[in-house]
């Protein structure tokens, strides 16, 4: 029987995936929430945890159902340093990009669905010791 658990010399890191819409009113938001919510976020990640400088994170950006192609703008994958483009350049992970989603709204569950996409193959990288404790939370 093949073991399922990583090797025990493979450092464990942290990895939050992100993901939010597109609309013009969180792109409004953004420092604020950035400031509120996600810096308390980190905060708590790096508080007992000695290889948080090793953070990665995924971001996910979804927009309209009937958009041309697909309606997840931005998938991510998993990249160590990647908090600073949150906070530096937000127009480059497509927030802002579409107004509040019509009559149909937004393409919420496709948004969640690559999130656990990317969550699934980073957990399944046997280079990654990943924390594998995993919480939805929604802004």
């Amino acid at each position: 029987m093949a073991s399922t658990l990583p090797p025990q010399n493979v450092p464990t890191i942290p990895a939050v995936a992100i993901v939010v819409d597109s609309s013009l009113a969180l792109a409004l938001e953004w420092r604020r929430i950035l400031r509120d919510y996600c810096t308390h976020l980190f905060a708590r990640l790096a508080e007992g945890n000695p290889s948080f400088p090793q953070l990665r994170l995924g971001f996910v950006t979804y927009g309209p159902p009937d958009c041309d192609g697909s309606p997840v703008f931005v998938n991510r994958f998993f990249a160590l340093g990647a908090h600073n483009e949150l906070k530096e350049n937000p127009a480059r992970l497509a927030i802002g990009r579409t107004g509040t989603g019509g009559s149909l709204g937004m393409a919420a569950l496709e948004g969640y669905a690559a999130a656990i996409e990317v969550l699934i193959i980073l957990i399944s990288n046997r280079s990654l010791n990943v924390l594998t404790m995993i919480r939805c939370s929604t802004l």
